[in-house]
């Protein structure tokens, strides 16, 4: 498990059923019994939603490690269905964001193909909108399924706006040192109508982040284990290739449903400018490096 990789404070568990269906809490007393570095916080308040509960899970073990974590402690989040490919590569990657002044405040996983697209948030890898519920960037890209990207684990970690598939890790020092201790998980936004509407909990927490100057990044090497779901199945029209030497490939099928004037302007997101080189690959196929 993580905990054999580390020495660090140990794992804070948050269980949020409190109807008490099944053994769930009896099953985690007693391991927090029996391992003095497992620290249960058992909810006592009931959500209707799962992106309720998910955002006060996440916002109770935020306020616990600022609480209790050393001045440059670190804390990893990983869904319960998720697991990484390798623990010691986790347990490393905390402990350098543990260290003073770390390059990165938050360091997230990776995946092949790449899933989780309603956290990702990044101009550089195509996704810089809801791509769930964003109608007008859906109309010229496509929907979360729509885009596939693959980075490869060699490459340098990749600066984003918001990202977390299924693995995340967060520097409190980094937390701190920017004022940032405030940000918390949400899980509505307020549309210029005045209208509510659901947005990844992820989304609301890494905004906050980078307005305070918290840098946040996917680490290509950090991979994740977590179900793919839709994303995997669903047919392609942008694929997005970062390779070994951190060069990025773009790429379509001719037949896709995007015409070459908003292909131009998916370049210019992408790659900073719409004259790039597009060259034929296969017949039918257009790409641009970048």
């Amino acid at each position: 498990s993580f905990l054999d990789y580390t020495s660090g404070t140990g794992v804070l568990i948050f269980e949020d059923d409190t109807h008490e269906t099944d053994a769930s809490r009896k099953v985690l007393r007693r391991w927090a019994a029996q391992d003095s570095r497992v620290h249960i916080i058992l909810a006592n308040e009931e959500l209707s939603t799962r992106l309720e509960r998910l955002a006060l899970c996440r916002n109770t073990i935020i306020g616990e490690a600022l609480t209790s974590l050393p001045e440059h402690g670190a804390i990893a989040f990983l869904d319960l269905d998720c697991s990484p490919d390798k623990p010691h590569l986790l347990a490393s990657t905390a402990l350098q964001l543990a260290q003073p002044d770390p390059p990165w405040g938050a360091l997230t996983a990776n995946s092949v193909p790449y899933r989780d697209m309603w956290a990702l948030r990044s101009s550089r890898l195509a996704v810089n909108f809801d791509c769930w519920q964003d109608q007008r960037e859906i109309k010229e890209l496509g929907d979360c399924r729509r885009v596939k990207l693959r980075l490869h684990p060699d490459a340098s970690p990749i600066e984003v706006d918001s990202a977390f598939n299924g693995v995340g890790v967060y520097s409190i020092g980094a937390l701190r040192f920017h004022n940032a201790s405030s940000c918390r998980y949400a899980v509505n936004s307020t549309l210029a109508n005045g209208r509510q509407q659901p947005i990844c909990e992820h989304v609301t927490f890494s905004q906050c982040l980078r307005q305070h100057h918290v840098r946040i990044g996917v680490l290509p090497a950090l991979m994740s284990n977590c179900p793919c779901g839709p994303v995997c199945t669903a047919k392609t029209w942008v694929r997005v290739e970062v390779f070994p030497n951190d060069t990025l490939a773009l790429s379509g099928h001719t037949r896709s449903p995007i015409p070459e004037k908003k292909w131009r302007r998916l370049a210019a997101r992408v790659c900073g400018s719409e004259n790039q080189s597009i060259k034929p690959v296969n017949i039918g196929e257009r790409r641009i490096l970048c």
